[in-house]
C-alpha cells in the first residue's frame, strides 16, 4: 500500500533586509535589500547546495552535521546530491539570493524521518556566515514547521547551539508546543505537532 503524501509547490519571497558579505558567487552591495527566495530543494538544486556546504566555516560545518568536511569535495557533493534527491517525508529548504542566472543558497533546512514509520522528524538548519544573525535561520524554522505540520509527523527533535538567541527567541514567539533540555552548550527542543494541531482546532 502507498501512501500519498501532500507536496506543496508554493515558494516564499521574503526580502532580506541589510545582508552581510555576499558569498563567492555573488556580486551584491552589503547595504542592499536582497531578495531571499524560499523554496523546496529539488535534484536539480543539488549545484547550488553543494556550493553552500563548501562555503561555510568548518565550524558551522560541524555545528549542523557533526563531522568535519572532507576535502576534495567529492563527499560534499554527494551530500548535496542525497539532501535534495530524498523523497517521501522529507522536507528541504533552501534559501537563495541573486535571481536566475547567478542564484546563490545562503541557507538550508531539512526535516527527516528517523523511524520507520515516519511519526518522528528531525530538523536542522545551516546558514551561511555571512547571512547569520539577519533573522534567515528563524524564517526557515518557521517555514519547515508549517510544512512539517503538512505531513504525518507526530513531534520534530532538533538541537540548537546555546547560543542562537535569535532562533530561541523566534521558537518562543510561535507559540508552539515545545519542551527544551540543555546539555553541553545546546538545546534539544521537540516541538508535538499532535499539541499543536488540536490547539489550532480549538481555536
Amino acid at each position: 500500500m502507498s501512501t500519498n503524501y501532500p507536496r506543496p509547490a508554493a515558494a516564499w519571497g521574503i526580502g532580506l533586509e541589510q545582508p552581510g558579505p555576499a558569498p563567492a558567487a555573488i556580486d551584491a552591495p552589503a547595504t542592499a535589500t536582497v531578495p531571499l527566495l524560499v523554496r523546496h530543494a529539488t535534484p536539480g538544486d543539488a549545484r547550488l547546495v553543494a556550493q553552500l556546504l563548501a562555503t561555510v566555516d568548518p565550524k558551522t560545518y560541524y555545528s549542523r552535521f557533526f563531522t568535519a568536511r572532507s576535502a576534495g569535495g567529492q563527499e560534499t557533493r554527494q551530500l548535496a546530491e542525497l539532501i535534495c534527491g530524498r523523497s517521501g517525508p522529507h522536507i528541504a529548504l533552501i534559501a537563495t539570493i541573486g535571481g536566475a542566472g547567478r542564484e546563490t543558497a545562503i541557507a538550508l533546512a531539512e526535516c527527516v524521518p528517523v523511524e520507520p514509520a515516519g511519526q518522528v522528524g528531525e530538523i536542522a538548519l545551516l546558514v551561511h556566515d555571512s547571512y547569520q544573525d539577519l533573522g534567515v535561520g528563524s524564517v526557515l524554522f518557521d517555514l519547515l514547521v508549517q510544512d512539517a505540520g503538512r505531513w504525518p509527523f507526530a513531534s520534530l527533535h532538533g538541537l540548537i547551539l546555546g547560543d542562537n538567541r535569535r532562533l530561541l527567541q523566534g521558537l518562543s514567539r510561535m507559540r508552539l508546543g515545545y519542551t527544551a533540555t540543555t546539555h553541553s552548550g545546546a538545546v534539544r527542543i521537540e516541538i508535538d505537532l499532535g499539541q499543536n494541531r488540536s490547539a489550532e482546532r480549538a481555536r
